[in-house]
Parts: C-alpha cells; sequence; structure tokens
C-alpha cells in the first residue's frame, strides 16, 4: 500500500516537474516575409531610437519588424498553470478581466443606407480629449465573434494605446465598430454581420474620417474582425483609408479550418458548438426583429427553420444563416457554408495588401489550425509571427491563480503597442517613393470622396450602399468584460 501510493506520489511529482520545465523553457517564434516586398518610407530614427522629422527612409515589412518592433523576438513562457492552446483558449472566455485594463469609450450609433446599425466606441471620450489634437492617429479596431468593445483582448491594447503619453500610454484615439447585434448594437434592418462583408467596415471608417479628416487611421483586428480588416486591405490596396495592419488571431483560410475543426471530437463539440451556440443566442435574442420583415421572401423561409435548430455548431449556423443573410448584396446569398467560407478567407487577401501588415497567430490555437505560411512571401507587405503557444486570442503568461491573485498577462501585448506606435508615429504616410504601388490613400472630403444627401445620409461618393447618419452620440460608459455566453468574442 505504501509503496503503491509512493509511486502514484512520484508520478504525480514527475508530471508537474515535466509540465513546469517544458513550461518554462524559452519559446522560439517563426517568422515569414515578402519574397520580394515593397518598401515604406519610415522616419529616421538615431541611436537612442528617436525619430527624425526631417529625415526619412525607405524600409521593408522584414527590416521594420526586425528593427523596430523587438518585443516579436521576445520568448513567450506560458502561464505554468495555463500549458497548452486548450487552457490558454479556455481562459480568454472564462477569466476574470474586469478589474484590469479599464478603457472609458463615448458611444456613437450611425445608421447605414440598408437601415442597420453600427455602435462606434471611442476612447478616449470627448470629455477626457479636450487636449488631443484633432490629427492624432487613431486605431480602428473589429473585434471578434460575437465580442465587442467590452472584450478583455481589445482592452488589454487600447488600454495601453489610448492611455495619455504622460501616464506611460501611446497617447492616442482608438475606435471600435462593433457589428451589427453585438456589444448591446441593436439589429435593425435584414442583414447581420459576416466574414466576407467588408462594406460596415467601410461606412465606419467614412464616419471616421468624416471627424477626424487629417488623422492617419491604423487597422487592428481581432479573430473574426482580423479576417475583416485583412481583406478590406487586400480589397482596397492602395486606396486604403488604413494606413496600415495588425491581425491577432486571424482565421485565415475559413474552408480549412472549418474542416480540421470537424474532423476531431473536440473541435466540433467544443468549440464549433460553443461558437455556433454563442451566434445562435444572439440570433435567438432578436427573434422578434427578424420576424418584421414578412415582405422579405428570403427571411420568411430562413427564420423558422433557423430558430427550429438545435445544437447548434459554427458551420450549422453559418450554412442556415450567415451564408444568406451575412450580406444582402451580391455575392450572397452563397450555396453552402463551404462556398461561404471559400468566398470570405482573408489568405488570399495578403499579395493586393499595399501597407505594413502585421499577424500573430499560435501554433497551438484550437480553433485556427492554417496560417498563411505559403501566401506570405508572396505578398509585398505583409510579415507573419507564429507563435509555438498562446492558444486562440490567449498569449497569457505569469499571473498567479492562487488566492485571488492577479490575472496573467498577455505576451502580445507588448509587440501589438510597439507596431502600432510605430505606424502612428514614424510611417511618412503620404508619399510616391516606392512607385506605383505605394500607399497613397484617398483625399477625403464632401465633394471628394462623399456626399450628403437630402435625408441627411452622407454617402460614398462611388458606393451608394455605404455611408452613414448618426442616430444617436455621447453615450459614455466603461468597456468591462460582461456576463457572457462561453464563446462570445471567439
Amino acid at each position: 500500500m505504501g509503496l503503491g501510493l509512493y509511486s502514484i506520489a512520484s508520478s504525480c511529482f514527475a508530471v508537474v516537474f515535466l509540465v513546469l520545465a517544458w513550461v518554462g523553457r524559452a519559446q522560439k517564434h517563426s517568422f515569414y516575409y515578402p519574397a520580394k516586398p515593397q518598401t515604406f518610407r519610415f522616419k529616421k530614427c538615431d541611436a537612442a531610437g528617436v525619430p527624425s522629422e526631417s529625415e526619412s527612409e525607405e524600409l521593408t515589412i522584414k527590416q521594420l519588424v526586425e528593427a523596430r518592433v523587438p518585443a516579436a523576438f521576445e520568448p513567450f513562457k506560458p502561464s505554468w498553470w495555463l500549458p497548452g492552446g486548450d487552457f490558454q483558449t479556455a481562459y480568454v472566455v472564462g477569466g476574470n478581466f474586469e478589474e484590469v485594463d479599464k478603457v472609458v469609450y463615448e458611444r456613437t450609433l450611425i445608421r447605414l443606407p440598408d437601415g442597420g446599425t453600427l455602435g462606434l466606441d471611442m476612447a478616449p471620450p470627448s470629455k477626457d480629449a479636450v487636449d488631443l489634437p484633432a490629427e492624432t492617429p487613431i486605431v480602428v479596431v473589429q473585434h471578434g465573434l460575437t465580442g465587442g468593445s467590452f472584450e478583455p483582448y481589445v482592452r488589454s491594447v487600447l488600454s495601453v494605446v489610448t492611455l495619455p503619453k504622460s501616464k506611460g500610454g501611446l497617447g492616442l484615439r482608438a475606435f471600435v465598430v462593433n457589428f451589427r447585434g453585438c456589444a448591446d448594437v441593436p439589429f435593425t434592418s435584414a442583414q447581420m454581420y459576416s466574414a466576407q462583408n467588408t462594406d460596415d467596415l467601410r461606412s465606419g471608417l467614412l464616419y471616421i474620417t468624416s471627424k477626424y479628416p487629417n488623422a492617419p487611421l491604423l487597422g487592428a483586428g481581432f479573430s473574426l474582425g482580423a479576417n475583416i480588416i485583412t481583406r478590406y486591405l487586400g480589397e482596397e490596396g492602395v486606396r486604403s483609408r488604413l494606413s496600415s495592419g495588425l491581425a491577432l488571431a486571424c482565421p485565415w483560410d475559413l474552408k480549412k479550418n472549418s474542416d480540421r475543426l470537424l474532423s476531431t471530437w473536440l473541435g466540433k463539440n467544443v468549440y464549433s458548438r460553443a461558437m455556433g451556440d454563442s451566434l445562435f443566442a444572439m440570433f435567438k435574442t432578436h427573434e422578434d426583429h427578424w420576424r418584421t420583415f414578412p415582405e422579405d421572401e428570403t427571411l420568411k423561409t430562413l427564420i423558422p427553420k433557423a430558430l427550429a435548430m438545435k445544437n447548434v455548431t459554427l458551420y450549422d449556423f453559418d450554412h442556415h444563416i450567415a451564408r444568406v443573410i451575412g450580406g444582402r448584396r451580391a455575392p450572397f446569398p452563397f450555396a453552402s457554408a463551404n462556398d461561404y467560407y471559400s468566398n470570405s478567407s482573408s489568405h488570399t487577401a495578403l499579395p493586393d495588401i499595399r501597407v505594413p501588415f502585421l499577424a500573430f497567430n499560435s501554433h497551438d490555437d484550437p480553433i485556427v489550425r492554417s496560417y498563411p505560411i505559403a501566401e506570405t512571401p508572396g505578398s509585398t507587405a505583409c510579415a507573419l509571427v507564429v507563435t509555438e503557444h498562446g492558444g486562440h486570442l490567449g498569449w497569457f503568461t505569469g499571473g498567479n491563480p492562487v488566492g485571488g491573485g492577479p490575472p496573467p498577462d498577455r505576451w502580445v501585448r507588448k509587440p501589438a503597442v510597439q507596431w502600432l506606435k510605430l505606424c502612428a508615429e514614424e510611417l511618412v504616410t503620404q508619399h510616391p517613393s516606392s512607385g506605383p504601388d505605394a500607399w497613397i490613400g484617398r483625399e477625403t472630403g464632401i465633394g471628394k470622396d462623399r456626399v450628403v444627401r437630402e435625408d441627411g445620409f452622407v454617402i460614398d461618393s462611388e458606393k451608394d450602399w455605404i455611408g452613414y447618419k448618426v442616430v444617436e452620440e455621447g453615450i459614455v460608459f466603461t468597456g468591462v468584460d460582461k456576463k457572457r455566453n462561453l464563446s462570445a468574442g471567439i
């Protein structure tokens, strides 16, 4: 009996020792860069790293990352109690982050030409930004599935980005463009958000550039939001309103990732079902709204079948709902979820991106199992960093789960903030130096890229389905973590 207990205790000790040894080792990352890169003009820095106001230099994305984002090369040691991707991902949705990374927002609700509504949450709010110049760079954020500005992973970055420089922050503005129906934004039309539709982002950018026409805009996306940011940058090329891009845990090839999720018991019955249930719960919460369109034959047929679904996976939701009403213009509706995935993926957008672009993924992400390792070398402006560990939107390090200790920090926050600081303070945004493929942006202003209709809508001068009208503004709130479904924000 004694020997048996000793053997068990020894085995347990050995397991714990191996786990701690594994977690404690330095983790090397994989870096992927363009084979034939373009260059971007950045302010030249002196030996102390201070950018010059008169001198600039041409740098490739590889040179930028290696010289100006040193935190990307720092080792990542997962929290000892969150040793693998499943644990890291579980803590993303189950951890308590209410007392950290608090961000105060000011919300503006804008109506879209199709009747839909977006919630644009600005930080810092106007009352706290009276001394912030109008040309201060703005970080434009797209959040994850069923998430919003309240998400801890969003606040982790924005709490530093929007903190005044006098307090150790970057002193920038930020706008989180909340999807239709997310973060208490109401559904007001017959359309949902989706991985394919980038036009809602365009409408949000139209509003932001109307309010701050001289401010450079930096894109930052998380998970689904990263997919949308990446697709937008590829679609717009040199005409992008965003002067740079940052993508964290982007799902890239949606078809491959869906197939891999459904191929394992854990993927199908835990992750896919959690995401499907979260989307379905949001959809069902607005059941009365969806029934207010009796003249819409698409919804008339879809609603009863959709609401009758049980044990919904992500694939089920996308096949029955997202592929149909994730957009109301071509190429919607799609023939199947797989067709929707193939047309909504972002890995194919990389070769067309013409602004500095940096992405982070994790090898042990249980949701994103496919990365653009082959596509990144074919781009000219993109860099991809893949860490060995980190889960999906986790990258947790340190912290203490015992006795009410502090929550872990996120390793990815430091390189993300370094990247945003670099693009905000050192990128020379409009220049012809790199030839016809250099980023040149767009002229903004009434009569240039937008017109004002008699009904008060500000409309894109080239695409009349992109536009906005302010319906409510000045809503100030603290974006703390909310009680939510298991997979909210993934």
